[in-house]
């Protein structure tokens, strides 16, 4: 068994035993465990519980298909018969979901873990949190890319978020839009409005663990819905050109060698 976790991270003494378990299981391929923080800032709680917030969902899964490396294990045989991570992501950033997502694929069980945890530090200002997300959309573009098929959801992402991605670009086309047809800023209105709704799950889930957290969520999301959403905007455009102009100087290539004399 191979585990992983980052140089930011602090596994409990635990960690090892709980992440190695599930691999009595001989048709286990992977182990996903959790964050844990002792940060008190309010930010920080607030990434904490959206963690949480996801790790239950994952939990009542029979598999997943999203491992970070924070707190991962693998099989060592499949490591080497899929290559490992990706190399040609130029900084550390989806290449563990890039992994995991192609092991799914190709139809091996990895399962979530909720007792191996890491401690981590969180962002604890909300700028740094929003560069954060504005950073996971941008690598997002090239995992939507290479990964298509989940641009419909996978074991981690919250199904919410697509939703309020259109949301808020609709309210952004009706606000442009008011300025010559004032009407379109009551569409403006009502899809802000509509917005905020798609928060409220995660509202009532965080008000009996922490309300300041529950009270911040929709305009936190708000300005994550806006950064991330850039990012994944700017990621999926500039991935995709960086795609093509592979394919094209490949084919240019492949075009100028000589032709084989036996063939």
């Amino acid at each position: 068994i191979v585990l992983f976790t980052d140089a930011d991270c602090e596994p409990w003494p635990d960690w090892v035993e709980r992440m190695t378990a599930p691999f009595a299981d001989p048709k286990v391929m992977g182990a996903k465990g959790v964050y844990r923080t002792r940060q008190r800032a309010l930010i920080a709680r607030l990434v904490q519980l959206e963690y949480e917030f996801r790790y239950e969902r994952m939990a009542r899964l029979p598999s997943i298909d999203f491992i970070d490396t924070y707190a991962a294990a693998y099989r060592r045989e499949l490591c080497l018969r899929y290559g490992g991570f990706a190399t040609d992501v130029p900084i550390p950033s989806v290449e563990d979901i890039d992994f995991s997502f192609r092991l799914a694929r190709a139809g091996h069980r990895l399962v979530f873990v909720p007792d191996a945890r890491v401690w981590h530090t969180h962002p604890s200002t909300l700028a740094a949190y929003l560069r954060r997300k504005a950073r996971y959309g941008f690598w997002r573009g090239w995992l939507y890319i290479w990964h298509p098929e989940k641009r419909s959801g996978d074991a981690h992402t919250d199904p919410a978020l697509k939703k309020q991605f259109a949301l808020l670009l609709l309210t952004g086309v009706c606000l442009v839009g008011g300025v010559l047809w004032r009407p379109l800023l009551l569409g403006a209105a009502g899809a802000l409005i509509a917005f905020l709704w798609t928060t409220l799950p995660f509202v009532r889930w965080a008000w009996t663990r922490d309300r300041a957290v529950a009270l911040a969520w929709p305009w936190v999301t708000l300005l994550r819905g806006l950064f991330q959403g850039a990012g994944l905007a700017v990621g999926l455009a500039y991935h995709r050109l960086r795609v093509h102009g592979a394919k094209r100087w490949y084919r240019a290539s492949a075009a100028r060698q000589p032709v084989d004399p036996d063939r």
